[in-house]
């Protein structure tokens, strides 16, 4: 079921128009907007245009502006940031600060709209009331678009607070874009060499490794902007699912047929796999035994991991 107003601040773009709204349009507003109903919507600087589809063939126009922000009440925002790095630091993490709502209240700054003077709402359809259940859905959608980019709070105002803040020599770019670590970070430049070791090995037992299976969901939060219900139980069924599926197919790999000889466990192998992702088995004897993928796990599922040692190939 979609929600609109997940986040603190679209919680307050929500219930302060809802506050305003004298003829109970917002609760239909909300239907239409779960319905699909709004059929396009456009936002530049602080106007939104949408289509909102209705009882007539063709769909009704809105029109939205939010009032911008004075250049010294962007200069409040800037300063108050400046001052207080608990707040630049919440803003590094991609929240914005309740803090900053009450710092404007106190100048008397308006970030929400307090009365219908305080935003200008217009529908092409013949309903008198303000906000129509037309206006009302593009305001569930706006709300949405605010969970998603809390920023927008500031935009709406034409306020661009990520680059007033760049400008203002406070280099925030990692906010706009995030880098996502790919697997390609992994792997070294063709101009690396590796250094010789000829000291002793170290052998990894990977049998000590922690199950995390109770942990991994507490990474997520119960409600993510992703999800419209509690995620935590959808990942935890899936990796207990997945848990199952592994411990059974480790049992079939353990019953399987041998690919090689009975005492192959006594034996040091080393596992290396080519440019294309083949793999191949080399005794220590110099033989070597070339292998599929799934002979390959048959052997791993039969050796212990103390008996595994990493290499390089």
């Amino acid at each position: 079921m979609e929600q609109y107003g997940r986040t603190w601040w679209g919680q307050q773009w929500l219930k302060s128009l809802d506050r305003i709204d004298f003829t109970n349009r917002l609760p239909r507003g909300k239907n239409y907007a779960k319905k699909g109903m709004v059929a396009s919507i456009s936002i530049h600087e602080n106007s939104i245009q949408a289509k909102v589809k209705g009882s007539r063939p063709k769909p009704y126009d809105i029109n939205i502006i939010v009032p911008p922000f004075f250049d010294e009440e962007k200069k409040f925002f800037i300063d108050a940031i400046k001052k207080d790095p608990l707040l630049l630091s919440q803003l590094l993490n991609r929240q914005l600060p309740e803090e900053l709502l009450t710092l404007a209240g106190n100048r008397h700054i308006k970030i929400f709209p307090q009365s219908w003077q305080d935003i200008k709402l217009n529908c092409s359809c013949p309903d008198w009331a303000v906000p129509c259940k037309h206006l009302a859905a593009v305001i569930y959608i706006i709300a949405k678009e605010i969970d998603q980019n809390p920023f927008l709070v500031f935009g709406l105002h034409r306020f661009n607070l990520l680059a007033e803040l760049s400008t203002n020599q406070l280099l925030l770019q990692d906010l706009e874009t995030e880098k996502i670590f790919s697997i390609h970070d992994c792997i070294p430049d063709k101009k690396y060499k590796p250094v010789k070791w000829d000291g002793p090995k170290e052998v990894p037992d990977f049998s000590l490794i922690e199950n995390l299976l109770p942990t991994l969901p507490l990474l997520f939060t119960a409600n993510p902007l992703f999800y419209d219900t509690d995620f935590k139980p959808v990942i935890q069924n899936h990796y207990k699912r997945q848990a199952r599926y592994e411990a059974n197919y480790i049992a079939q790999l353990k019953q399987a047929a041998d690919i090689l000889p009975n005492d192959f466990r006594y034996y040091h192998y080393t596992i290396t796999y080519n440019d294309k992702g083949q793999a191949a088995i080399i005794a220590v004897n110099g033989k070597e035994y070339a292998t599929t993928l799934p002979q390959l796990l048959i052997l791993l599922s039969k050796t212990e991991s103390k008996h595994l040692e990493s290499g390089h190939g």
